[in-house]
């Protein structure tokens, strides 16, 4: 019943992203669809925190839900030449939202998105990008040294009385470790890595997470080994190098609407893959992957060629 469940949940969802993924269309179209989905998002669940009729979401869902709409207005300073106090503005608020009372995962799509975005992006040059490197570098490295990030979570707990559940929890990550923070994910690791070691070559198939623990892998590496084994996770590698250089191409071509959209998907899906929820139940992952698999590329001087 479980793994007829996930395949019917995958085709409702991770199937027909991919199906979506695999449809033409204009990139800059997608990129401003993106963008205006963005805004009804954002004033859809901005009040979340406030009020009472949205409790059927929870934190996680708000900050998974919010992480687009942060992205998109990020990008939106970037392209936009008029009204980008707005912008500056909905990204400020939707960020700080996110982070306060928003879930941890979140953060890790958005670490992951700026150093996916700053490392392909051609809009920087390199000497510029070592040199912003360098700087943010020594910033982590400050923030880190005199824990200035705890002690500005303990201001906004404590003195202004913000005491929600992520800031609790990100606190806890900070000065006591992650295993202390992981909310039983260290557990969950341990009970998976000890079925993979059962049948390290060809796995145990899918679904075998949630009929035997009655949770997800909480991680997609181990997921694909515990479902595939390694067999499996070479597929795995193989597809996603070839999604790599996809990406890469992307980027040399300076496609900046299907760049900056794709950026923002893997960061997503990744981001949130990485720490809970089940690869064949995420959309975007699929639908990333059918972009990047049904992306023509078309080399630069061909396309300045077909220019009329």
């Amino acid at each position: 019943i479980t793994i007829l469940l996930i395949f019917i949940e995958f085709i409702l969802k991770g199937f027909s992203g991919f199906l979506i993924g695999s449809l033409s269309i204009d990139n800059e179209q997608l990129y401003d669809a993106f963008l205006k989905i963005s805004v009804i998002n954002f004033f859809a669940i901005v009040l979340f925190p406030f009020v009472t009729f949205l409790d059927s979401m929870n934190y996680m869902r708000f900050g998974y839900a919010m992480a687009p709409s942060v992205i998109m207005f990020f990008y939106a300073i970037i392209n936009k030449r008029n009204g980008r106090f707005t912008w500056v503005l909905l990204t400020g608020i939707s960020l700080i939202l996110t982070a306060i009372y928003g879930s941890r995962g979140p953060l890790v799509a958005f670490t992951l998105f700026g150093f996916l975005y700053f490392l392909f992006t051609k809009r920087v040059t390199f000497v510029k990008k070592l040199s912003i490197g360098i700087v943010i570098t020594s910033v982590i490295g400050v923030i880190l040294k005199y824990n200035l990030l705890v002690i500005l979570i303990d201001y906004i707990y404590l003195q202004i009385g913000i005491k929600s559940y992520a800031l609790a929890k990100l606190r806890i990550m900070l000065s006591k470790g992650v295993i202390e923070s992981s909310s039983g994910r260290d557990e969950i690791y341990r009970f998976i890595w000890g079925f993979i070691k059962q049948s390290p070559v060809f796995g145990h198939g899918i679904g075998y997470a949630q009929a035997t623990l009655n949770f997800t892998a909480h991680n997609v590496f181990l997921q694909i080994l515990l479902e595939a084994g390694i067999i499996g996770l070479l597929i795995w590698i193989c597809i996603g190098i070839y999604s790599i250089n996809t990406y890469r191409k992307i980027s040399v071509l300076n496609e900046t609407g299907l760049f900056q959209v794709i950026t923002l998907l893997v960061s997503l899906a990744l981001g949130r893959l990485l720490i809970s929820s089940d690869m064949w139940l995420r959309p975007e992952l699929w639908l990333t992957l059918s972009m990047l698999i049904n992306y023509k590329y078309t080399p630069k001087y061909m396309r300045k060629g077909m220019v009329k």
